[in-house]
């Protein structure tokens, strides 16, 4: 696909993530799926493994800046550099990877199971589906856009990056609850609507989940 400014592009929202522990989980989400996409992504450049690696001592460092010790604000900050570098550089990777596919949606799918950011004609492409924890153990909330004043919605989930679905249901709204999910396990979550006027559509791009417990009080 041609090079252009109105190309599909690969982001990260670094301002979106100035908690250092939500900037560490957002770029550990997208190791994740690179991971698990690896017919796709077949050599990372850097490295996931590198790239967690790097993860672990920024964490190490931000540890000693808690504990005061000297020249540690400097070794986090270099040790963030060498982090955000690496982000930049597999940006760079998937970048490329979408730039030579053979069409702009094959070119949209790619940077979508990358895990990063899509931005198509300067707008970020919102996930199709909003998970939302919830306070109950093993249950979230799922949420889309409506599609139309009646529709029903079908949603399903996969815990094995899709190799099979699991039904959750069928509502006459746009959000559900999905039970039985196991800490620290990555889910994939789907739906597709039906209304009088369009029939049943196509499912939607998956959304990635990792699932955690809530805090307990």
């Amino acid at each position: 696909m041609a090079k252009s400014k109105k190309r599909p592009l690969a982001v990260f929202r670094f301002r979106s993530y100035l908690i250092l522990g939500v900037f560490i989980q957002q770029l550990r989400d997208v190791l994740a799926d690179i991971d698990a996409q690896a017919t796709i992504f077949v050599t990372p450049d850097p490295t996931t493994a590198s790239v967690e690696a790097n993860i672990v001592l920024l964490i190490e460092a931000e540890t000693n800046v808690g504990k005061r010790v000297v020249g540690s604000v400097q070794a986090r900050n270099n040790a963030y550099s060498v982090v955000k570098d690496d982000v930049y550089a597999l940006l760079r990777y998937v970048q490329a990877l979408a730039d030579a596919a053979a069409s702009e949606d094959a070119s949209k799918a790619i940077i979508t199971a990358s895990g990063f950011d899509l931005r198509v004609n300067g707008v970020i492409q919102k996930p199709a589906l909003a998970i939302k924890p919830t306070a109950t153990p093993g249950m979230v909330k799922i949420v889309a856009k409506a599609v139309a004043k009646r529709a029903a919605y079908e949603w399903q989930m996969s815990s094995n990056n899709g190799a099979s679905w699991t039904a959750v249901g069928t509502t006459l709204g746009a959000h559900t609850t999905a039970m039985g999910l196991a800490a620290g396990t990555r889910y994939l979550f789907r739906f597709r609507s039906t209304t009088p006027k369009e029939g049943t559509s196509g499912w939607s791009a998956p959304t990635v989940y990792i699932y955690t417990l809530p805090p307990t009080n």
